[in-house]
């Protein structure tokens, strides 16, 4: 479990680490192209948000529970 919990604080700080250094290049593009690259960086963290949280909640993420099988033996 402690691999699973330092996978998902990895996921979420790679998140938040790439929607920063987007939100940086649209900020000063936003000086060069107007305003419509303020919508993108909009655009992009939610994706990312949405990304995150479909990665951190899905079932691959998560352990299945094991169970063992009984063997019929005649």
């Amino acid at each position: 479990m402690a691999g699973t919990e330092f996978k998902r604080r990895q996921l979420e700080e790679f998140c938040r680490n790439y929607t920063l250094f987007i939100g940086m290049l649209c900020f000063f593009s936003v000086f060069l192209f107007g305003w419509p690259v303020a919508i993108i960086w909009i655009v992009v963290r939610s994706g990312m948000r949405f990304f995150c949280g479909v990665m951190t909640n899905s079932q691959a993420s998560r352990r299945s529970p094991k169970h063992r099988k009984r063997r019929c033996r005649d």
